[in-house]
């Protein structure tokens, strides 16, 4: 998530309890809405940049097959005032692959990951045609890479009812502020990744885990298994240096000044996916200035000089939040003030092009004309 302290809304008091659910919710006597949609993000101000992918090159170079000619670059994210140095986004070419060179490629990637998860279609690889990493990611990469999200909200206020200041034990006055929210987040987004949905429908779910079901869900000794724990920044990008990456292994960021400082129940402050050695793929917070993107492992652990990382992998595939328990509505007291937050699931089946690429469908989008 975002390294940045919570926005301050219409009332003090509101962002400092939403801090305990860990969202952010501008206060308003009368209902409020905003508009949830995808937008595509324009990365066409670009600066060539080195990336080097060891994973990919190493197994190449195993096959007996050419080396791919990488050519990368990156885009400048806007960003916080409070920031010294602004993100990142990179798209990367492979260049002409030939279909032997596609395939060792597939593997090395999503496809590695779990068969034919990718959707590539190695057949197109004649040597001539040009190949993005993206080509190689899971399906939820691909359909929500270069993509911001502008979250709905709805949000209103009314004063407690009698049996509701006696309930949490406020004599006298009072309100209730409830919110609605549709948004995504770096945990949420992660998630998705996770489900490795795949198949005739794979699809992309809106949501954003609460901070107290983070740590359930990804730590889950079901779901994932720990390869590392309490890694300094240091430690964790020197790590894959020796030992390798295997696409679909993730980091979590532990931050436990920050989890004090805003009194967050889970001291889990981002979770970041590994493609390649020191490469990931992330959302970062909710804020719609950054997309989901792709960006290098040393960028994420500058943002958190006194947090911990933990390296966990996959062992069982993530389930569909529809059918998972999630807590959907949550109700905190602070000082006079009753906060109700629910957020709402939205499921998006995506689509997938003649040339094996999946998008997110035209109702991801407000405006009909929108590009993804």
């Amino acid at each position: 998530m975002k390294k940045t302290p919570p926005k301050q809304s219409l009332k003090t008091l509101a962002t400092a309890s939403l801090a305990l659910v860990g969202l952010t919710l501008a206060c308003s006597v009368t209902p409020k809405t905003t508009t949830k949609e995808f937008k595509r993000f324009d990365d066409s101000n670009q600066q060539s940049v080195e990336i080097s992918l060891p994973n990919l090159q190493r197994a190449l170079k195993a096959a007996k097959l050419p080396a791919a000619k990488i050519v990368a670059n990156q885009t400048l994210l806007a960003t916080e005032t409070n920031r010294d140095s602004q993100r990142k986004h990179l798209s990367i070419s492979l260049g002409t692959l030939t279909r032997e060179q596609c395939e060792v490629a597939r593997k090395v990637y999503a496809d590695g990951w779990k068969d034919n998860l990718s959707g590539v279609d190695c057949n197109l690889a004649d040597g001539k045609k040009v190949f993005l990493i993206d080509d190689f990611l899971t399906p939820v990469m691909q359909a929500t890479l270069r993509h911001t999200f502008i979250p709905e909200k709805t949000e209103s206020s009314r004063p407690l009812t009698q049996d509701e200041r006696k309930q949490y034990g406020i004599s006298a006055g009072g309100e209730m502020l409830v919110s609605k929210s549709a948004e995504t987040n770096c945990w949420s987004t992660a998630y998705e990744v996770l489900r490795r949905t795949s198949g005739a429908s794979p699809s992309y779910t809106i949501h954003n885990l609460l901070p107290q079901e983070v740590d359930l869900r990804f730590t889950d000794p079901q779901l994932t298994q720990t390869l590392l724990s309490g890694q300094s920044a240091s430690q964790i990008n020197n790590q894959f240096a020796t030992r390798g990456v295997v696409f679909g292994e993730f980091i979590i960021v532990r931050d436990k000044q920050m989890a004090r400082e805003t009194g967050a129940k889970s001291d889990i402050a981002h979770v970041t996916l590994l493609i390649d050695e020191g490469l990931v793929f992330e959302r970062v917070g909710t804020d719609p200035v950054y997309p989901m993107r792709i960006t290098t492992l040393e960028e994420v652990t500058a943002d958190y000089p006194q947090a911990s990382f933990d390296l966990r992998r996959l062992i069982k595939d993530f389930p569909d939040p529809k059918t998972e328990d999630f807590s959907r509505s949550i109700k905190e007291s602070m000082e006079g003030v009753v906060y109700e937050v629910t957020i709402e699931l939205k499921e998006l089946k995506l689509n997938k092009s003649n040339l094996g690429r999946y998008a997110l469908p035209e109702s991801a989008f407000v405006a009909p004309t929108a590009k993804n």
